[in-house]
């Protein structure tokens, strides 16, 4: 109950008062990418090896080119040079993560700037992404004027950096991620009509953790959790809050047909989750099924761990290894 009261009063006081201005240009998204290399790190590279608190920290400050050509090590002897620009003529697989809501109300480490390189490197750290693939990872606008929950304005971010993906490398294999809001954005996005005739055949997979169906859906279901099934009382709150948000708009399960029957997706969930409702995570997949039989939804057995660590459970990960082993292909293969 707290925690709600807190979130609720983060709300209140943060209230919308930003402009709405181009952000989904991609100078404007934070885009960091995530470039595997095949020896470990030389004497002159671990001059310019960042930790993720460094390099995160840069993207806040908003000197995300100071990332630039410096490399990462994510687990020891597993390193990845670091770039600001989207490779160009990758064969391989290139992995795009989509992060979740890293706003006032969170515990994300960093705040608004950064926390999509930060969920980045620690699903590399999970080892959930395949090995030798390039990490894109860019930043949502999670300030509560433009907070969307996966409408139009996140889905227009989000197609930035794929146009731009595709363009760049169009015989890469790509496969998207996404944590709750990211992961409720990607099935909104691909069954969007407005997105209908759009190329998504170099999407080959997608993986996503603990979507909901909508924020109404979510709206509910914390209610459900902190306050006895009241959601009449939190409504009216987050309608203020989140002004950019469209109440009753059609959500992923109206536009179910739509979605692309060649894409296969792994859907993971916790039964313990507070915030994303596992029945509605089951009725996604059930309604997706009817279009696309390469749909899985996962629970896993960890019952102690909360909403947005799904990717630190054991039993997901080696089932997302599973998955990508079966349907994407590394440049190794």
């Amino acid at each position: 109950m707290k925690k709600l009261l807190k979130m609720i009063l983060v709300c209140l006081i943060y209230m919308p008062v930003m402009a709405m201005d181009d952000v989904t240009k991609i100078e404007k998204l934070n885009t960091l990418v995530f470039l595997p290399q095949a020896v470990p790190l030389s004497i002159a590279q671990a001059t310019t090896t960042l930790d993720i608190n460094e390099v995160c920290t840069n993207i806040q400050k908003g000197h995300n080119v100071e990332n630039e050509d410096k490399y990462i090590e994510i687990t020891r002897g597993i390193v990845f040079k670091l770039s600001t620009k989207i490779p160009s003529g990758d064969q391989g697989v290139i992995c795009i993560y989509v992060p979740g809501y890293s706003g006032m109300s969170t515990r994300t480490p960093y705040k608004y700037a950064g926390s999509g390189a930060y969920s980045t490197f620690n699903f590399l750290k999970a080892g959930i992404m395949p090995k030798d693939a390039v990490c894109v990872s860019f930043d949502l606008k999670d300030e509560l004027a433009k907070f969307n929950f996966g409408q139009e304005l996140d889905q227009g971010c989000l197609n930035t950096i794929y146009e731009k993906t595709i363009e760049q490398s169009p015989r890469a294999k790509v496969v998207l991620f996404g944590s709750c809001r990211g992961a409720t954005l990607i099935l909104n996005y691909l069954t969007n009509p407005e997105y209908k005739e759009k190329n998504f055949g170099p999407i080959k997979a997608i993986v996503l953790e603990s979507p909901a169906i909508s924020l109404d859906t979510l709206t509910d279901q914390v209610a459900t959790s902190y306050l006895y099934g009241n959601s009449w009382a939190l409504r009216p709150v987050f309608s203020y809050a989140f002004s950019s948000y469209k109440w009753g708009q059609k959500t992923m399960i109206d536009n179910a047909d739509n979605f692309p029957s060649s894409i296969p997706a792994l859907v993971g969930y916790f039964e313990q989750d507070k915030l994303a409702n596992p029945r509605a995570v089951e009725a996604i997949v059930s309604k997706f099924k009817d279009k696309n039989k390469n749909i899985e939804g996962f629970k896993s057995a960890n019952t102690q761990l909360r909403h947005s660590q799904l990717s630190k459970a054991e039993d997901f990960q080696e089932k997302a290894r599973s998955f990508l082993g079966q349907h994407v292909k590394e440049k190794t293969e």
